[in-house]
């Protein structure tokens, strides 16, 4: 049928880049390094990249949450409700972690490329193999997980999508089974997963997660939404 043709087509452009495998903070740092320099205004959902605000100028980038706190966000907004954005569009925008706990991913990710200037840059990390991670109070809710065939077609109307895994195959079975991040710092952590993904080769389509680079180009316009 031509719908799957389109859907092969969708999934299939993506790139997968596994060369930063076990290395998620160095990339992290160089992506947003990266986006500091070439963004006049960035938007960070949940300042989930909060570590490395210090690469932008001050005012360059602005925190947004659906809760206020304490001094925190800069602006409120439901990224699964386009009404809420404000009407500037930004240069940038950082979600790392944020789309499996929002109702409506589809919406977001819709929403959040409409307000991206053109050659606009999304970064941002979801979870695929990864456990449950929801209070017992709900505060906030874990509604999905992504595989690499999800994000494609989440992000089907940017020109250039690459992922990048966080771990391999077995690296991320051992993280789902043993929680190691409550007992080792993020470069301990990196430096068992490298250590057991040396050990026993797998597909990068069995990762804890992705990240993802992404960048808008309205000139090729995509006839995907529908």
């Amino acid at each position: 049928m031509k719908i799957n043709e389109d859907i092969k087509l969708i999934i299939n452009r993506i790139k997968i880049d596994e060369s930063w495998m076990g290395k998620s903070q160095q990339l992290l740092h160089h992506l947003t390094r990266k986006m500091a320099l070439q963004c006049s205004s960035v938007m960070d959902v949940g300042k989930s990249s909060r570590d490395c605000w210090d690469l932008f100028p001050k005012g360059k980038i602005i925190s947004a949450d659906i809760n206020q706190f304490d001094g925190y966000p800069d602006i409120i907004i439901d990224i699964c409700d386009s009404k809420t954005f404000p009407d500037k569009p930004f240069d940038g925008i950082i979600c790392h972690s944020i789309l499996e706990h929002t109702y409506a991913p589809f919406s977001a990710v819709r929403n959040m490329y409409d307000h991206l200037t053109d050659n606009g840059i999304f970064l941002g990390f979801v979870p695929f193999l990864m456990q449950y991670h929801a209070p017992a109070n709900l505060k906030f809710q874990d509604f999905f997980r992504f595989s690499r065939d999800g994000i494609a077609y989440l992000f089907r109307e940017f020109d250039e999508v690459t992922l990048y895994p966080v771990r391999g195959k077995m690296s991320s079975v051992v993280s789902l089974l043993y929680p190691i991040k409550r007992f080792l710092s993020k470069n301990q952590v990196e430096y068992l997963s490298n250590y057991i993904d040396r050990l026993f080769s797998g597909k990068s389509l069995q990762t804890t997660g992705y990240i993802i680079y992404a960048v808008k180009n309205t000139a090729l316009i995509r006839d995907w939404r529908s």
